[in-house]
């Protein structure tokens, strides 16, 4: 799915990001579909996650 690769290699260039940063970098993206990609990513272990309060981080995994 294209909307993954684009969230992903923006990941890879920016880490440390939030949903928020991504959804603003890609507008023409629901905020349904950067959430949905960004959990997908996460599940399939190509993301890590941490929250810091009400904010979530996310970087490429080590092994990609």
């Amino acid at each position: 799915n294209s909307n993954k690769e684009k969230i992903f290699n923006y990941i890879k260039k920016t880490p440390d990001v939030r949903a928020k940063d991504i959804m603003s970098e890609f507008s023409a993206l629901s905020g349904r579909t950067v959430k949905r990609s960004l959990k997908e990513l996460t599940d399939e272990g190509f993301l890590k996650k941490k929250s810091d309060g009400i904010a979530v981080y996310y970087w490429v995994s080590d092994i990609y």
